[in-house]
């Protein structure tokens, strides 16, 4: 956390302090309904993947489907509970520690990564309305019960805003530094590296446009490049980093447990084998993140087009159709300004050339996930990682709302007090479709949110299968 003291430790403002509160207030009421009482306290949050994490916390890489799991997230867990929480072992067992470590750790992380939102929201459109609606929205957003679980979502949230808010704010290197984290946490945390490339190909662009009359900028975008390909190199490596761990533990160690599935009786059997048994052990890099995913949960691409996965594309459609609609009209309202090769500096609010990469960001991301990945896995992964999805939907919101969302003040910097006013245009005379429609707009936007949260809590904690 030393990379951020600027970012965290700076005086928090009015706004940042109603984020946080915010943000504390929906996890406590998502995690009471989550937590189930009757399941001793936190039981409800231990699912599915938290099971992993946990277990890796605990004891380690024991079995080789672990693997899919990056180590990051369940070191932080077991810091927390040998460091902070230890005076509770004395009476609480190591997994109860371990599961209590995760929920305060996830707390930390989320209402972090909620007020550097805003922050970066502010940064990039320079609305204050749009960054407040935004942050308040990520608080209860339509992957929360995953928030709140024991996964990855929280911490990487934190580690890709606090990146992308150091980038645009020019702290490149520091940057770096978090996307190489990220890569600890997530493998789609490499896909950060793609604001680097941003970086490099916007030096080219204004070169060209300047049509490169000045030796003197030919020696700095030489030197942009050099540095931008470094830059990728070591988020690259930090991903390396992570699969050569996994291959000391696997490849190199006597023997370990691997749990293999027989299909034809339909059950599991647990067996020592040693790494000759493990393909990925004998190729050149010895990359077990592919290896892992395709042989355990069958993700490769195109794989999951199946008829019978149509249930799960519907499931994954709101954030599709949201991404498709987003695309559309930003390249709608950007060609004029493109088309006259004004890429920076150009536009206001959402609609300007400061979105671009956290536009491209976004669309790319989805579109890789459609292709590659269990698709009712894309709400969870596009709410931690994609700041402009928020964005959009605050968009959607303000735009087409009648409903003041706060009354608040904010202090940024400027010697008076600035109200923020949630309130729509007035509409034209006579056009009350208009009116229906937008307000329709307004209540869809808050029911995908707060649907999805809630129904997410009731399903998710009793072992039932969500996105």
């Amino acid at each position: 956390m030393a990379l951020l003291p600027h970012v965290v430790s700076n005086k928090l403002t009015s706004l940042d302090w109603i984020i946080l509160k915010w943000s504390l207030c929906c996890r406590a009421v998502t995690l009471l309904v989550q937590s189930r009482w009757a399941e001793h306290l936190l039981g409800g949050v231990n699912r599915w993947d938290s099971v992993y994490f946990l277990r890796i916390a605990s004891g380690g890489y024991d079995y080789e489907q672990y693997a899919a799991f990056f180590p990051l997230w369940p070191a932080v867990i077991r810091l927390m509970s040998s460091t902070v929480l230890s005076p509770l072992s004395l009476v609480l067992s190591d997994d109860v520690c371990l599961l209590l470590s995760a929920m305060l750790a996830g707390t930390v992380f989320f209402s972090a990564a909620a007020v550097l939102l805003r922050r970066l929201t502010f940064q990039v459109t320079h609305d204050q309305r749009l960054s407040v609606c935004a942050a308040l929205l990520f608080c209860l957003n339509p992957a929360m019960v995953f928030f709140n679980a024991a996964y990855t979502t929280s911490m990487f949230a934190f580690v890709s805003f606090a990146a992308m808010l150091l980038w645009q704010e020019g702290h490149v290197w520091k940057s770096t530094a978090m996307m190489m984290v990220a890569c600890g946490v997530r493998s789609n945390g490499m896909l950060c590296a793609g604001f680097m490339m941003y970086g490099l190909l916007q030096s080219v662009l204004e070169w060209i446009l300047q049509h490169g009359r000045c030796g003197r900028d030919i020696r700095r975008v030489a030197i942009k490049g050099l540095f931008s390909s470094m830059q990728v190199a070591f988020i690259g490596l930090a991903l390396l980093a992570v699969q050569y761990r996994v291959s000391t533990i696997f490849c190199d160690g006597s023997a370990f447990h691997w749990t293999t599935v027989n299909k034809t009786i339909n059950h599991s059997a647990t067996r020592q084998i040693s790494s000759a048994h493990l393909p990925w052990c004998n190729s050149l890099l010895r990359l077990s993140y592919g290896h892992i995913q395709s042989e355990y949960w069958n993700i490769g691409f195109l794989r999951y087009f199946e008829v019978k996965q149509i249930p799960n594309f519907a499931l994954a459609g709101p954030v599709i159709l949201m991404t498709l609609m987003f695309a559309m009209l930003f390249a709608k309202r950007m060609w004029p300004q493109f088309r006259q090769f004004r890429f920076f500096n150009s536009g206001s609010g959402l609609w300007s050339s400061d979105v671009l990469p956290y536009a491209v960001h976004w669309i790319a991301f989805v579109a890789l996930c459609v292709l590659n990945i269990h698709i009712q896995v894309l709400t969870r992964l596009v709410a931690s990682a994609s700041p402009a999805f928020y964005w959009f939907a605050a968009e959607l919101f303000l735009r087409h709302s009648d409903r003041p969302l706060a009354d608040c003040s904010t202090s940024t910097g400027t010697s008076r007090a600035q109200p923020l006013e949630f309130k729509r245009k007035p509409m034209r005379p006579g056009n009350s479709d208009t009116s229906v429609t937008t307000r329709w707009i307004s209540n869809s936007v808050l029911l995908y949110f707060l649907g999805y949260a809630y129904v997410g809590l009731a399903l998710h904690t009793n072992f039932y299968p969500w996105t």
